[in-house]
């Protein structure tokens, strides 16, 4: 295990009509660029125009000067869709903050990485078939000891799991939110190992609540 030192690799084979697969490099941030994701709320009856929206956002979020890439993500149970951006600094995300299209985005870094073999963590389908997506909510008081109860639980039981590839835990600017990814060989595994982990959820321990799920990559996007 290790923390923030180095680069987590994404690659996100897409299957969809129309959509080629992409890499997207996520690593901590240096201050040199910038992380920013929005989870959207969703029903089975409005996830697929919220998809739609989604994708055209990002086509146009990419014409701004200063973007570097987008994933939207999907969760099996239809209620998220998550938009994960990168920017090549943070003067040119806060730019286009105030557009309509980049309002719902919020600022986050990584503040935990943890890869099997080594320094990268590669999610594709043949890679990674199940990805798992935790927000975890909390006041900005009570960040730090989510994350120190995170770690503990990561480390001492999810992590040494052998159906783990790795993980990578995202904390907002707002110290409001901590987002974990994370790389499974399947999602069967993941949920067999959620009915022994007591108390090794975050936010088992009155501090914060989550809210974990499966994810499908829907579409991706990178100058």
């Amino acid at each position: 295990m290790q923390t923030i030192a180095a680069f987590i690799t994404i690659a996100l084979a897409l299957t969809a009509a129309g959509e080629t697969a992409g890499t997207v490099k996520i690593g901590r941030n240096t201050g040199r660029d910038a992380t920013a994701i929005a989870v959207v709320d969703s029903t089975t009856d409005t996830v697929a125009g919220i998809v739609d929206e989604e994708r055209s956002r990002v086509q146009r979020l990419s014409h701004q000067e200063g973007f570097r890439s987008a994933v939207v993500l999907k969760s099996h149970d239809s209620l998220h869709v998550i938009l994960y951006t990168q920017w090549e600094s943070p003067a040119a995300f806060e730019k286009v903050t105030k557009a309509e299209d980049a309002s719902a985005l919020r600022r986050f870094s990584v503040a935990y990485l943890s890869a099997r073999g080594g320094d990268t963590l590669a999610l594709g389908q043949a890679e990674a078939p199940a990805i798992l997506i935790n927000v975890i909510s909390t006041e900005p008081q009570q960040i730090d000891r989510l994350y120190e109860f995170w770690v503990k639980g990561a480390e001492g039981y999810w992590l040494t799991l052998p159906d783990v590839i790795g993980s990578a835990l995202h904390r907002s600017a707002d110290n409001r939110t901590l987002i974990n990814i994370a790389a499974w060989t399947t999602g069967e595994a993941w949920r067999k190992a959620t009915e022994h982990a007591a108390g090794n959820f975050a936010g088992a321990h009155g501090v914060g609540t989550s809210d974990p799920k499966l994810y499908d990559v829907v579409a991706v996007t990178t100058r």
